[in-house]
């Protein structure tokens, strides 16, 4: 009986696994991100303890998806590092498979500013908006309805917040919530404040913990809206 090739070299930017990559290797190269996906079961029927392994070979990272019903359980993610990093894929139940090798570390980072301004009531806590976002590694960051950061891994978050104002206040107050609840404050009240910044580290669950920016000031005035003066980012520091 003729043996069956070992070697499964793809080229494109998606690819689903079949049955004969069982104890293969797959090899995925291309310029642009590759989406790899498995089957579930029910299509494709690979034996429990079945393995295949797998070769970003290309520039373009490889991401790897459980199909209908499929978890694909990994750490610290379900991305390749680098280009020519490897991976395996072993089935260790019906629809469940685990993704161990050279993966990619999930570190979120987020940077957004205010590029409309905004009308603060005075002496009334309004949200701040922030539209527009200068990078948003793990798509975790709400730039266009609630302008909320809801990060997908647990961990300390350092963030850093400020809003500026169109002229002079009496007073003006930051602040950072977390799922609602002021978190940390910053405040200005001197007087003549034109803006004001607050910076803290806070513990996030990595699944419904969210952060936003709220701003008062004692006179009604617009926000400026810039990249320089009305901001807020962070990153992700330590996992929990």
């Amino acid at each position: 009986m003729a043996q069956l090739p070992l070697l499964n070299a793809q080229t494109g930017t998606t690819y689903t696994t079949v049955l004969t990559d069982a104890g293969k290797l797959v090899t995925l190269s291309n310029a642009g991100a590759i989406t790899l996906t498995v089957p579930p079961s029910s299509s494709v029927a690979y034996a429990i303890g079945t393995s295949i392994d797998l070769v970003q070979s290309g520039a373009g990272q490889v991401t790897v998806v459980g199909g209908s019903g499929v978890t694909v359980n990994a750490t610290p993610s379900l991305k390749f590092r680098a280009q020519n990093s490897a991976a395996t894929l072993l089935k260790v139940a019906t629809d469940t498979w685990q993704l161990v090798g050279d993966l990619a570390a999930t570190v979120p980072a987020f940077g957004a500013y205010q590029s409309t301004l905004q009308s603060l009531t005075a002496a009334t806590y309004t949200k701040i908006s922030f539209q527009t976002e200068e990078f948003d590694t793990d798509n975790c960051f709400d730039s266009t309805t609630n302008y909320r950061f809801t990060p997908t891994v647990a961990g300390y978050y350092q963030l850093n917040a400020a809003f500026a104002l169109s002229g002079a206040s009496s007073e003006a107050y930051i602040q950072i919530r977390k799922n609602g609840s002021n978190f940390k404050s910053g405040n200005d009240i001197g007087g003549t404040a034109y803006g004001v910044t607050v910076a803290a580290i806070v513990s996030l669950n990595g699944s419904t913990d969210y952060v936003e920016v709220w701003g008062y000031s004692g006179t009604a005035l617009n926000t400026g809206a810039s990249q320089a003066g009305t901001y807020f980012n962070g990153c992700l520091v330590r996992t929990l």
